[in-house]
């Protein structure tokens, strides 16, 4: 694993990311995204661990790359102050990055949250748990639908 980190606060196994980060490979910490974070290679949370990113914060993609769930994905955002997980192109168009995927054993709420610019969105695969989706916009992607392969997926319709 290899990843650039700049200003970091670290309290105990929980870590806040004040700015932005340019990570590569795996987390195997419990993480917040606090602020604006690039993503420069696929990004892997290690089962047993969270990932939380907190209202106003924004998750910048590059081409190509994914978020992989194996542990549990928090992002909560409020009705005032969204989350965004977008794409890092300049020009960018749907399916720039791979969107969320949650793998075996995961699980994940994704709430007040603007997902664009990737492929499918949201992925599940078999053996994820419950993933619960709420009041949050899945926009501009290349696929038309969530894509998911016998997992419960609670999904609530966005208000905007």
């Amino acid at each position: 694993s290899q990843f650039i980190v700049n200003n970091i606060n670290n309290s105990g196994i929980n870590m806040k990311a004040d700015v932005g980060i340019n990570w590569f490979s795996n987390i195997s910490t419990n993480i917040t995204f606090s602020d604006n974070v690039d993503v420069g290679d696929d990004l892997f949370l290690a089962a047993g661990y969270s990932l939380s990113i907190d209202p106003g914060a924004t998750i910048n993609f590059d081409f190509g790359t994914k978020l992989g769930i194996y542990g549990t994905l928090n992002s909560q955002g409020t009705s005032g102050v969204i989350i965004s997980l977008t794409s890092a192109n300049v020009s960018p168009s749907a399916g720039d990055w791979g969107g969320i995927k949650f793998y075996y054993g995961s699980n994940g709420s994704i709430e007040y949250t603007t997902i664009e610019y990737s492929d499918y969105g949201i992925s599940t695969y078999y053996g994820s748990q419950a993933v619960s989706i709420q009041n949050t916009n899945i926009q501009d992607r290349k696929s038309t639908r969530l894509n998911s392969s016998h997992t419960d997926i609670s999904r609530m319709p966005s208000s905007a």
